[in-house]
C-alpha cells in the first residue's frame, strides 16, 4: 500500500479469523487475530500512534 500510493506515514490494521488457528483448536465463537503495520510518524510517534487505535477500537471492530 505504501509503494503503491507513495506515501511516508502508514499504518494499517487487518482483522480477521484463521481458519489455520481455528483447526489447532482455538475453539472460542469469534476468536479474531489483529495484524498491524507502522511506518514513518505512526512507527516513531507513541501520540498519533494512540490516536489512530483510539479511533480505530471506538468506532469500527465491534
Amino acid at each position: 500500500m505504501q509503494q503503491t500510493l507513495d506515501l511516508q506515514e502508514v499504518e494499517v490494521l487487518v482483522e480477521g479469523a484463521h481458519i489455520c488457528a481455528m483447526m489447532r483448536g482455538v475453539k472460542k465463537e469469534n476468536t479474531k487475530m489483529t495484524t498491524t503495520r507502522m511506518l514513518g510518524r505512526f512507527k516513531e510517534d507513541e501520540r498519533l500512534r494512540s490516536e489512530f487505535f483510539s479511533h480505530v477500537y471506538n468506532r469500527t471492530l465491534r
